[in-house]
């Protein structure tokens, strides 16, 4: 009753949110929004089409946009988002009770850590690969009784799922794995078989996959090591998440706590792994940022309690209870602002004709903090859903998505994922455009339709003068480009 309880008040942010406001999910809806159309909204078939190709990255592509023609858009989002959420949770549990026999109660830690920063950060397929890879370590674990052989073909289905979902996600369940069995893996032959099997066909799929071109789009970099860790804690204010994660440190300290070996070989191996993982890994940003996410969840776990009696674990439970409210209170706290100014977003498209093409830049000193700013970034895209509109930011990177623009409109499209402008570079490429450094905002005047500026509670900069106002927002500002 206390995991379902907690649960469902987890849920309740989601619930209760429009357009919950996760990073990249705008973003990511408005290209459910193009597939689903499949070109027959000639507005949209003038700038997107649909690319099928083997992609690990598919999971919400594959679910969502089927669900968007039956119960639509919105609720077909929200739907994939909330099934994230018990996924997540679901697979913790089901972790622990294959490793210790049950469900312990560590498990609701799992809950309580739901709203972690790669989930605000609204990373879809990736969190759909972090879900299932909990399930798959489930069900290898939990059938260690079982013969070699079916537990080989289990694992090949789990792998092959979790390629099309993110291709992290196959690394990440192979080595969570091999911390927890690894002994057994040397010792038994057949074993060793049925682990390493499931795993011949990722080459070959990637070989076959325009990802592999991105090989080489490889980074590393110890400056965002630090902010990896923060991602655990991390959510719209560093006041309270300092406090939460001081919380969090204070219960570990005091809790009768035991950790498994394969949970300690999890722990120390994926520390070292941390440490050499690359930044940028095959084109995708933040591979090692994700990683501290990416074990807590299983290493919970790994995690058992050993309570004398039910009064410590009750209370226990009950601190993680109480974290997990706190958390979700603030989240529903940021969100019931950044829902009214998702809400505004949404409304200032009544001033933009349909088919229109929009340019999103940002103020010169833009206002608020970083992560409220990260919530309100994409909103802009959801323009693509609802006026039929090209938008510039909407993901359509060659090798990640298989939404793709049509050759027409690709020079003024951010297929790169680089970072949009400010409004003093509007300004520069103005006066002093630079034909060998050509950006998709290069020769913006005549490219796009309507430009929005965002963080505009800041000091948005000089505006130009062929700019007319069309809508201003409290956060942002809408002109018709003349």
């Amino acid at each position: 009753m206390i995991f379902w309880g907690l649960l469902l008040a987890a849920l309740v942010p989601l619930a209760l949110s429009p357009v919950p406001p996760l990073v990249d999910y705008p973003d990511h809806l408005a290209r459910m929004h193009v597939l689903a159309d499949g070109g027959h909204d000639p507005l949209l078939a003038r700038f997107y089409q649909t690319r099928w190709a083997v992609l690990p990255n598919l999971a919400m592509d594959a679910v969502v946009p089927f669900l968007a023609r039956w119960i639509g858009l919105l609720a077909a989002g929200k739907l994939f988002v909330i099934g994230l959420a018990l996924a997540l949770a679901g697979g913790v549990a089901a972790l622990s009770r294959a490793v210790h026999g049950r469900a312990d109660p560590f498990a609701l830690a799992g809950i309580a850590l739901l709203y972690n920063y790669a989930f605000l950060q609204g990373l879809m397929n990736w969190l759909a690969g972090l879900a299932l890879v909990l399930w798959g370590a489930a069900l290898w674990i939990g059938g260690r009784d079982h013969p070699a052989w079916r537990r080989g073909v289990r694992s090949a289905v789990v792998v092959a799922a979790l390629f099309f979902c993110h291709l992290y996600a196959v690394g990440l369940y192979g080595f969570i794995l091999l911390c927890a069995e690894g002994r057994r893996l040397v010792r038994d032959w057949r074993l060793a078989l049925a682990f390493a099997l499931p795993f011949l066909p990722v080459p070959f799929l990637l070989a076959a996959s325009p990802t592999a071109g991105l090989a080489g789009e490889t980074l590393f970099s110890l400056g965002d090591k630090g902010e990896g860790l923060f991602w655990l804690i991390g959510s719209y204010n560093d006041g309270f998440d300092w406090a939460w994660g001081a919380g969090w440190a204070a219960l570990l300290l005091l809790a009768p706590l035991r950790l498994t070996k394969g949970g300690w070989a999890l722990l120390l191996a994926g520390a070292a792994l941390f440490l050499v993982m690359p930044n940028v890994l095959m084109g995708a940003w933040g591979a090692d940022v994700r990683l501290p996410v990416g074990l807590a969840f299983p290493v919970i776990g790994f995690i058992g309690t050993e309570f004398r009696g039910e009064r410590g674990k009750r209370l226990f439970m009950a601190a993680v209870c109480v974290l997990g409210l706190l958390r979700f209170g603030e989240i529903g706290w940021f969100w019931h602002d950044l829902d009214a100014q998702i809400a505004e977003m949404r409304s200032s498209f009544a001033g933009i004709p349909p088919g229109s093409r929009i340019l999103v830049a940002e103020a010169d000193r833009p206002g608020g903090n970083f992560p409220l700013n990260m919530a309100l970034s994409h909103a802009a895209c959801l323009a693509a859903a609802d006026r039929s509109a090209f938008v510039a930011d909407l993901f359509a990177e060659p090798g990640k998505q298989v939404m793709a623009v049509r050759p027409d409109f690709l020079e003024q499209s951010n297929t790169e994922d680089g970072d949009r402008p400010a409004l003093w570079e509007l300004n520069r490429a103005l006066d002093h455009p630079d034909p060998v450094l050509d950006q998709y905002w290069h020769a913006w005047r005549n490219r796009f339709d309507y430009l929005y500026i965002l963080y505009t509670d800041g000091e948005a900069g000089t505006v130009p003068a062929f700019l007319t106002p069309v809508r201003e927002g409290r956060r942002f500002r809408l002109y018709r480009i003349g």
